[in-house]
């Protein structure tokens, strides 16, 4: 302790840099903090709640709905962020973050079970949905498969081939897809506000506390900034990206992604996070600088 008191007088009245934030001494509290920063937005919350109507209709649920129930999604995270601020102090940072990052990992990969095992079946209300937009000799050829159910998105397609217009319908396959898809829309929306409930009492405000009780009085100020800013890039990232995965890879396996990236933040918490819960400045960075 000792060491520490004399080294925090030596630094007394310096100008804080960058170029100390990336010392050896300060390598170990810089890693948790960009290790929070990462975690909170690669598991997919930004993502999540800008694109909540786009992936509800991907469930089959009108459009007017899928707004209703984004709201639903942000007063849950209101809720619960408010909920956070009463228990943080009682049960302590790292408890919450070990909660809440398991079961955003189990609502995760929940939804990409759910999207997984949905099936196809071409409707009369499939076939009406493009009707319209196709020629009578394509309409016709998909009134050939009315009443079939295939179990993946490959299978539609299979069939979908064997027809002499497989290329109109598939420039029409979007719709095709969010008509003919067969899902627990229930389990979706559930498990989406079961992750929303467990970011908003874990990764959501315990990192940002973290960061007011990790760093040294005189770095706070440019090392918060520096993992701010850290968190905002690895955000737009997440969301440039997000819109390709849903269409590319498909929502099973971008939640998927997702659900493996919050168990590796379960890990990350469960090895690396100290809890910070009663501990002077003074405490937290003996603790910290002997971590290295």
């Amino acid at each position: 302790m000792a060491s520490i008191k004399e080294h925090q007088e030596k630094e007394k009245g310096k100008k804080a840099s960058l170029k100390e934030l990336f010392t050896r001494r300060m390598s170990f509290i810089i890693f948790i903090a960009l290790g929070l920063g990462f975690f909170q937005q690669i598991t997919g919350i930004n993502a999540i709640f800008f694109y909540a109507p786009t992936i509800f209709e991907k469930t089959g649920i009108p459009q007017e709905n899928a707004f209703l129930q984004t709201i639903i999604i942000g007063l849950v995270n209101l809720g619960f962020t408010i909920l956070a601020i009463y228990i943080i102090d009682r049960f302590g940072r790292k408890p919450l973050l070990l909660v809440g990052t398991f079961m955003m990992s189990i609502c995760l990969l929940i939804n990409s079970w759910a999207f997984h095992s949905a099936t196809f079946v071409i409707s009369q209300e499939t076939i009406e949905s493009v009707e319209t937009k196709v020629s009578a000799e394509c309409a016709t050829e998909l009134k050939t498969i009315l009443g079939q159910s295939y179990q993946n998105e490959d299978e539609l397609i299979h069939a979908i081939d064997k027809f002499q217009s497989s290329e109109e319908i598939k420039d029409n396959m979007g719709v095709i897809k969010n008509k003919a898809l067969n899902i627990s829309a229930m389990l979706v929306l559930l498990a989406i506000i079961g992750y929303i409930a467990a970011f908003a009492i874990s990764l959501g405000p315990v990192m940002w506390a973290m960061f007011s009780e990790i760093f040294p009085n005189r770095l706070r100020g440019l090392a918060i900034s520096l993992a701010g800013f850290f968190n905002s890039l690895v955000s737009y990232a997440v969301q440039q990206v997000f819109p390709w995965e849903l269409s590319t890879l498909g929502p099973a396996i971008t939640f998927m992604i997702f659900g493996i990236f919050a168990m590796l933040a379960f890990f990350f918490t469960w090895r690396f996070i100290p809890e910070t819960k009663g501990k002077s400045l003074e405490e937290l960075e003996e603790i910290l600088i002997k971590s290295n």
